[in-house]
């Protein structure tokens, strides 16, 4: 095509742009192919990273718990015994319903202490811990407007 005006050489080179256009557009999808695929092997390595961190906590916390419950145990073990031998030493002086309700208040602290060892063990505090993790590691790639939103809602 032979141009014979201005208007007609200024449309014909428009034409021509858009159609470099389309081919650019047209080997965007082959040019962010790898930067995608990068993009969600980085976001899968994180979050097995992530995972793993939050097994071994998970982990840490339940045998913390298990250690807290067998202190407990053996604390009230050592109390019981204590209230015994003074028992023994008292030559019976105490009598029987003192002895009993030692035993009832020993038996008492056991279970409050189980029910709060079962509660520090509780799935939810776990898997909010996860999450807390989670968001520590990733907190300092986070905006300033996101992080101030996560402090305001934690704090609600």
């Amino acid at each position: 095509m032979n141009p014979t005006t201005a208007h007609d050489a200024l449309i014909a080179e428009l034409l021509g742009d858009v159609g470099r256009l389309h081919d650019s557009i047209k080997e965007l999808p082959k040019a962010l192919g790898p930067v995608c695929g990068a993009i969600v092997k980085s976001t899968r390595d994180a979050q097995s990273v992530i995972d793993a961190y939050g097994e071994a906590q998970e982990q840490r916390l339940k045998a913390l718990a298990a250690q807290e419950r067998i202190s407990m145990r053996e604390d009230m073990q050592s109390v019981l015994h204590e209230v015994v031998r003074r028992h023994d030493e008292s030559n019976g002086r105490w009598g029987i319903w003192k002895m009993a309700l030692a035993v009832f208040v020993v038996a008492f602290l056991g279970a409050l202490a189980g029910y709060g060892s079962a509660r520090f063990a509780d799935d939810g505090l776990l898997a909010s811990a996860r999450y807390g993790r989670a968001l520590g590691v990733v907190w300092n790639d986070l905006d300033k407007k996101t992080q101030q939103r996560i402090q305001e809602a934690a704090h609600q």
